[in-house]
């Protein structure tokens, strides 16, 4: 393990990179000669113009990363002691990509490429282009070329499929040069803080699936302001992509926001979440897209005393679609936790309403529950509406008369509730997973369960 040092002002390729004198002048050069474990400083004046692709290939280790950092050199402190104040310039010109890879911790560098864009230009960022683990800190990643065939990919090249593959961008800004564009991951993914930075051009579908392989994704903290009010967040993959999960939760949306969740339907067995992303004030939005269906906030129609964020009350509007299927392939909710203090028997109610003169069947509509069962262990147990496929189903009870739901527009309104008692052992959180089995059912669903 080594320090060295990259200064474009008065460095060599040809030195060593062991101190501030014998400094490399490119980031490729001390690509070429680090090791495992090693710290490889920029100077926070320099700068890179490449003609020829960005080929970082660092030899850190799982056990000994290689950290990268922009940093103050003013006195030439060996080592250095203060992160650089602005994002180091990595950029390329003409058609040529930039490619990092290896086990590596960077901090404080603006990547750019194709810093002349043009239509035929294939350029594109790749981040963990092979077996990594990649942290990037306070990162600039902009894609300027109008070729809508490029993207800035986390997690690997386009269409490659890598494994072991995991990739973070904290506090980092994002650009893209044309409309198809999107920032594409693969692999396990996490974009927290930063945003889509303005100057670009707002692509038509913000985040794609798309990259080759499965993902598992979380963006949290993230700013779409500066993106047209028409974005789709997500495009996913076609029927041959692997399984992908991701959420994007606590995160700006545009002005007047019109897009979708999920631009094109999932043919495999993927799923995104929204959670709590507005371009206002609103904290209880949510938004889920499955390959059998959707669920979404609603605030039409819902149930008198239904859960409330103190202001507005709001119930679930789960639609099925022609995928859903008992057993088998349901449309499954977002979990709902309710503390209980019972130990013994418990009763839980969840109120629903829908558009049709015959009573849902516990095959259509139904829920898991997750309960603290077991006397002396945290091992939980499970109660569920789910009956044997080959048996009969029975219908759903009918709700009483306090639940009044308002159902303007409806021509059959058909309240009623799905209801589980089942033996608790301890005390503990009772975790509930309402599901849709029946085929392009739309049904309003209270998330605030009755307990008793």
């Amino acid at each position: 393990m080594a320090d060295k040092y990259v200064r474009s002002t008065d460095g060599s390729d040809a030195d060593d990179g062991s101190t501030w004198a014998l400094a490399e002048a490119t980031g490729a050069g001390a690509a070429a000669a680090d090791s495992a474990g090693d710290r490889i400083f920029f100077a926070d004046g320099h700068s890179e113009a490449a003609g020829a692709n960005i080929a970082w290939a660092w030899a850190g280790t799982l056990a000994a990363p290689t950290m990268v950092l922009a940093v103050v050199d003013t006195g030439d402190p060996e080592p250095p002691t203060a992160i650089a104040a602005a994002r180091v310039p990595i950029h390329t010109t003409g058609n040529n990509s930039i490619v990092i890879s290896g086990y590596v911790y960077t901090r404080k560098f603006d990547f750019q490429t194709s810093t002349t864009p043009a239509s035929n230009n294939t350029a594109r960022i790749d981040l963990g282009n092979a077996a990594s683990k990649q942290t990037y800190v306070d990162c600039n990643f902009y894609v300027n070329s109008t070729n809508a065939g490029v993207s800035v990919n986390v997690g690997g090249a386009n269409s490659t499929v890598n494994t072991s593959i995991e990739v973070e961008c904290i506090d980092c800004d994002f650009r893209l040069g044309a409309a198809g564009q999107s920032v594409t991951f693969a692999g396990v993914c996490r974009v927290s803080g930063g945003g889509f930075a303005s100057g670009g051009t707002s692509p038509t579908t913000a985040f794609s699936l798309t990259g080759g392989e499965g993902s598992i994704v979380l963006i949290e903290d993230f700013d779409l302001s500066v993106l047209d009010a028409g974005v789709d967040l997500f495009v996913g993959g076609a029927a041959a992509q692997l399984v992908s999960r991701a959420v994007i939760r606590n995160s700006d949306l545009p002005a007047s926001w019109s897009g979708t969740l999920l631009s094109t339907a999932f043919t495999s067995p993927n799923r995104v979440e929204m959670h709590n992303c507005d371009a206002g004030d609103v904290n209880y939005a949510l938004w889920v897209e499955d390959q059998s269906g959707s669920t979404r906030h609603e605030t039409t129609i819902i149930r008198t005393g239904a859960r409330t964020d103190g202001t507005t009350n709001v119930s679930w509007k789960v639609v099925a679609n022609a995928n859903a299927e008992f057993p088998l392939v349901p449309h499954v909710c977002p979990e709902i936790r309710v503390w209980s203090e019972t130990v013994g028997s418990v009763t839980i109610k969840i109120p629903f309403v829908h558009d049709d003169a015959t009573d849902a069947k516990t095959n259509e509509i139904g829920m898991d529950i997750h309960y603290a069962g077991t006397s002396g262990s945290p091992l939980y147990l499970l109660a569920t509406t789910d009956e044997n496929p080959l048996g009969s189903f029975a219908n759903h009870a009918d709700a009483t008369s306090d639940d009044n739901w308002g159902t303007t527009g409806f021509t059959n309104e058909n309240e009623q509730r799905m209801s589980l008692t089942f033996t608790t052992a301890e005390k503990g959180w009772i975790i509930i997973i309402p599901k849709v089995y029946e085929a392009s059912k739309t049904v309003y669903i209270d998330p605030d369960p009755q307990i008793s």
